[in-house]
């Protein structure tokens, strides 16, 4: 009878790289974004355009300073899941998706605002 090979295991210090390298991506990522925003938005008088469909068009608006929103959200995002991996970094699976869920949110909020603005 055969016997079975253990599976590979992972060392922890790779995981911990590995949240090192998508958090500090996510990072850069929000820091580009926030680059973007205050590049682009400037203090005016005229509505803003803070949601836009495919359907319907534009059917949000508001002040200039909403648009700062999601940047802000993108740094809550990091900020939680860097918390969530902290307190859980016994298991280092969880925290390798939390950091790269991060990433993708603040992929996919640099899309909104690059559509948006």
């Amino acid at each position: 009878m055969p016997t079975k090979q253990p599976a590979a295991v992972i060392h922890p210090t790779r995981f911990f790289a590995l949240n090192r390298q998508l958090g500090m991506a996510g990072v850069l990522c929000n820091g580009v974004l926030w680059a973007y925003v205050l590049w682009r938005v400037r203090p005016n008088m005229d509505p803003a355009v803070l949601h836009y469909t495919i359907y319907f068009g534009i059917d949000r608006v508001g002040e200039w300073w909403q648009i700062y929103f999601l940047p802000f959200s993108g740094l809550i995002i990091i900020g939680m899941n860097a918390m969530c991996a902290n307190v859980l970094r016994r298991e280092p699976m969880i925290s390798v998706v939390l950091f790269a869920t991060a990433l993708v949110s603040q992929i996919i909020l640099g899309l909104a605002v690059f559509v948006l603005l």
